[in-house]
């Protein structure tokens, strides 16, 4: 019977086509070479971007899957690492023998030269009655063990896990990049029930189990995206390693203590408020920072120095900034008087004696709702389109206004009640107050 062998269960990261073809004439080789294409292109099935032209983990994993499947019996016994015709037809496989012949020399010659490799093994089971196989590609390291798992039931190839081991720990994850479970200092965290298929969503339930303690602490996604424990009412959180953190809650709902990448942060309230009204930012026990809220701002103490920070309540980050502008106390407001009864006359600035604006009715309601003579002295400017625009002494301009219109204004500028609008003198021309 022909046959050939597998060899060893060694697989590559990633092998391209150029790498199975080296070596071979364009020309002399070219059966060869399109016999390798075939198979090559029969189990290429992710041709995004640069996986165009490479075979990766998953798809050799695919490949010797099949392989694996032609070598049995059919009944997951007698695997001696040949293949034949007869097996590749048992298997369903398509593509000549030939075919399947040269890649494989040409498959393994490539991997032996590979530094980036991982060493399957196969488990053959049945489910149900259908048998399938368990694969696991390892890859050892100096400090690192990654080990992939797949499950080939009916001839398809289907990751189900990846872990990852190391001086730490280990983790798993699930083909859509979600934590399965992870053990760190022989505590357990295992996750279960995705709200999707996303790589970002969040496990329904997590349950923490420590070895050697037989009670579990049993973790239920809420609403908001934190965890409680249902038990003692206790919340939680998932840090970015996906590990529960704890964290404490007035009767307002408002966080008073937790830990935060490598702090401890605590929080005090002033009556209804939910913005904190103090934060203390604990790194350890001599590393201790206080941050008091004043108005939109916090403030701490550098020694003597008081610094001003903003506060991301989202990722607990203090930024340090400018202290704020002292306030400036609002003016009182204008009150408005009567005209004094007993005037006098008075001696006015040339080019203003018979300058009525004469305002109408609208103009009028407009002026009398105005409290000072600048208010007045900018509507009127605005209102004379050949030096509206132009650079004119304004501090005199006022002064003048105010003087050459006691029916109007008193000394200080400010409106009468009852000004007497029909009498408000402003020059045409104002040549005489422009400036360079």
């Amino acid at each position: 019977m022909v046959s050939f062998k597998i060899g060893d269960n060694t697989v590559s990261k990633q092998i391209t086509l150029e790498q199975l073809t080296a070596g071979l004439d364009k020309v002399k080789d070219k059966k060869k070479i399109d016999r390798i294409t075939q198979i090559f292109n029969q189990y290429n099935t992710n041709t995004n971007g640069s996986s165009l032209d490479t075979l990766d983990l998953d798809e050799q994993v695919a490949l010797m899957n099949d392989l694996h499947r032609a070598d049995g019996d059919g009944k997951g016994e007698d695997f001696d690492g040949k293949i034949s015709r007869r097996g590749l037809k048992k298997a369903g496989l398509a593509g000549e023998y030939r075919a399947y012949k040269d890649f494989i020399e040409a498959y393994q010659r490539a991997v032996a030269d590979d530094v980036n490799t991982y060493e399957l093994s196969f488990v053959d089971d049945t489910f149900d009655g259908t048998p399938f196989t368990e694969t696991k590609a390892v890859q050892e390291g100096e400090t690192m063990t990654v080990e992939h798992l797949y499950n080939n039931l009916s001839g398809q190839t289907e990751k189900s896990a990846t872990t990852v081991t190391d001086e730490v720990g280990a983790f798993s994850t699930d083909p859509k990049g979600r934590l399965l479970r992870q053990t760190i200092d022989n505590v357990t965290i295992q996750y279960r029930g995705y709200t999707s298929d996303a790589k970002n969503a969040k496990p329904g339930i997590v349950i923490v189990s420590e070895q050697g303690v037989d009670e579990r602490l049993t973790l239920k996604l809420q609403d908001d995206g934190t965890y409680l424990d249902e038990a003692n009412n206790s919340h939680y959180r998932l840090d970015r390693s996906g590990i529960p953190q704890e964290f404490i809650v007035d009767d307002k709902n408002r966080i008073t203590a937790e830990i935060w990448g490598d702090n401890q942060f605590d929080y005090t309230y002033d009556g209804e408020n939910v913005e904190p009204a103090t934060v203390t930012v604990n790194k350890d026990a001599e590393n201790e920072a206080v941050y008091t809220r004043e108005n939109d701002l916090y403030t701490s103490m550098n020694g003597d120095t008081k610094e001003y920070f903003t506060f991301d309540a989202n990722q607990r980050s203090f930024t340090k900034t400018e202290a704020p502008e002292p306030e400036t106390p609002p003016e009182p407001p204008v009150v408005k008087q009567t005209r004094p009864r007993n005037q006098k006359y008075i001696r006015m600035t040339p080019g203003w004696k018979n300058q009525h604006v004469k305002p109408d009715e609208a103009l009028t309601a407009q002026l009398n709702a105005m409290s000072k003579a600048d208010e007045v002295l900018t509507e009127l400017v605005n209102r004379n389109e050949q030096f509206k625009d132009t650079n004119l002494n304004r501090e005199q301009l006022l002064s003048d206004l105010i003087k050459n219109n006691p029916s109007v204004f008193d000394k200080q500028g400010v409106i009468y009640t009852d000004a007497r609008w029909n009498r408000l003198d402003f020059p045409k021309d104002l040549s005489a107050y422009k400036t360079e």
